[in-house]
């Protein structure tokens, strides 16, 4: 192949900036990684051991024609996974709801250890001015208050 056929291939087959694939190609032939005069199924064989990006459509004709082997399915990562409005309001609930249940734990932990001592006055003024209704409510919960 000459040069220009060689960027073509690069382009046509690599999904990456043509730059980066034409330094990365000229890096595995001087290295002797990859023949000089070098087929496409070479080429294809050389990326895809390398794990780069090969274009979608070049894979599938690749593989149907035996140059590829099959890639087993890989599961997606999170950020892959298409995230929709109902998903993110699915995962904020889950997170309030994990926090709620963090809460009501600390508030409850933290009335049995204190339910016998004696607090000093603005303590105990400051903590119902701020959270009366809720401490009330988590305690109720807990079946520590009737």
């Amino acid at each position: 192949m000459k040069k220009y056929d060689h960027r073509r291939v690069l382009r046509e087959v690599l999904d990456m900036p043509e730059m980066d694939a034409i330094l990365r190609e000229e890096v595995a032939v001087t290295r002797g990684e990859l023949p000089d005069p070098y087929t496409l199924d070479d080429f294809l064989r050389f990326a895809d051991k390398k794990g780069w990006p090969i274009k979608t459509h070049v894979r599938e004709h690749a593989v149907r024609e035996g140059i590829l082997e099959k890639p087993e399915p890989l599961e997606p990562l999170p950020w892959e996974m298409p995230c929709t409005p109902a998903a993110r309001a699915a995962a904020a609930r889950q997170a309030r709801s994990e926090k709620s249940k963090q809460l009501r734990a600390e508030i409850v932990k933290c009335w049995e250890t204190y339910k016998d001592k004696p607090s000093p006055i603005f303590k105990v003024a400051r903590a119902v001015r701020k959270s009366e209704k809720t401490v009330r409510n988590h305690l109720k919960d807990a079946g520590l208050l009737k």
